[in-house]
């Protein structure tokens, strides 16, 4: 098979099969344009009809640029007419707000990481519910859970999200949980 097709035959058929390609794409996707542009094209014989002026006319949808305009607007501001104050001491609250911010940057990386255990935990006890599963295995799922999540150990989120399980566990699960219990399976 390879030695009947030659080089030349190859290269042609590539080359038209290539050409055929483009130009059936150019007029499946480009078709609206291209009649615009062989319509405005002016026959030698035909004044420009309306159609095509009032084409012209929508291309240019925010008009055109006009100089004199452009240079009555700009504007120029003598030196003496800014003034500039310059104050080297910073102002004590000034100093008081930066450090409460870094304080509230790390509040909200903690709210965060909170908001994200407890999409988890939501999710999480929905399938210990559903599958009826123990209550090993659920300490062994909430403790695999808060491994991922170190930096919400010992603050005061900890203890309202164990309270938020025990509470889901007196609704949903097969078991009884106290707090103690769930506060253990953070360590």
């Amino acid at each position: 098979m390879f030695k009947t097709i030659t080089w030349e035959i190859y290269t042609i058929t590539a080359l038209t099969i290539g050409l055929v390609y483009y130009v059936i794409s150019a007029l499946l996707l480009y078709r609206s344009e291209l009649i615009r542009w062989l319509k405005s094209q002016p026959s030698s014989s035909q004044p420009p009809s309306r159609e095509t002026e009032s084409i012209a006319t929508h291309d240019n949808v925010m008009g055109g640029i006009n100089p004199s305009e452009a240079a009555q607007r700009t504007s120029s501001a003598d030196p003496e007419t800014i003034a500039v104050s310059t104050h080297d001491e910073i102002p004590e609250d000034i100093v008081l707000s930066s450090s409460n911010s870094s304080l509230s940057r790390n509040d909200h990386l903690l709210v965060g990481s909170v908001a994200d255990l407890l999409e988890e935990i939501k999710t999480l006890i929905q399938v210990i519910a559903e599958y009826k599963s123990s209550k090993p295995e659920s300490r062994a799922f909430f403790h695999a859970l808060f491994i991922r999540y170190p930096q919400l150990a010992g603050t005061s989120y900890q203890e309202a999200i164990s309270l938020y399980i025990c509470d889901a566990a007196r609704n949903q699960f097969s078991f009884e949980l106290s707090f103690p219990e769930v506060t253990s399976w953070w360590k």
